[in-house]
């Protein structure tokens, strides 16, 4: 109840300056997202700290993969592509990132309640290991070595 009463006194403020409020708002989100990340250190295009909007624009123009490859001989094999969004090229960075257990978002793949499925356990010990039993039977390699 009485947050209702400290919304309604702050709307009432608020109101006459509704534009000024929601410019001001942006700019602190967006300052926010660009600089208080963790990922502010990554190099990458300057929109990209901010917005995601230059990625989809890249993409909806088709190109998104050349940009991809001038991006990592610009800025190197990590950079930052999103505000939360980085991409790697480099097998050594690949390792230390997936060193981790992976969070409850992998639940989604787990549609068996009884089995936790090769793509939805969430240590990544015990991933790996179904991994590599699985891996035999989808491997390319006539084409391709396997890892």
């Amino acid at each position: 109840m009485a947050a209702v009463t400290v919304l309604a006194a702050v709307l009432t403020v608020v109101k006459p300056y509704w534009g000024i409020s929601l410019v001001t708002g942006l700019a602190l989100w967006y300052a926010k997202t660009k600089y208080l990340s963790p990922l502010n250190k990554l190099p990458g295009p300057w929109l990209a700290g901010f917005s995601k909007a230059w990625f989809i624009w890249h993409g909806l123009q088709g190109e998104q993969h050349l940009v991809h490859l001038r991006c990592h001989e610009k800025y190197g094999p990590v950079w930052r592509a999103m505000p939360n969004y980085v991409l790697i090229n480099d097998p050594q960075y690949l390792q230390k990132v997936y060193r981790y257990d992976r969070n409850d978002w992998y639940n989604a793949f787990n549609v068996n309640t009884e089995y936790t499925g090769t793509a939805s356990t969430l240590n990544m010990a015990a991933h790996n290991w179904k991994r590599k039993r699985v891996g035999v039977a989808v491997c390319l390699s006539p084409v391709v070595p396997c890892s």
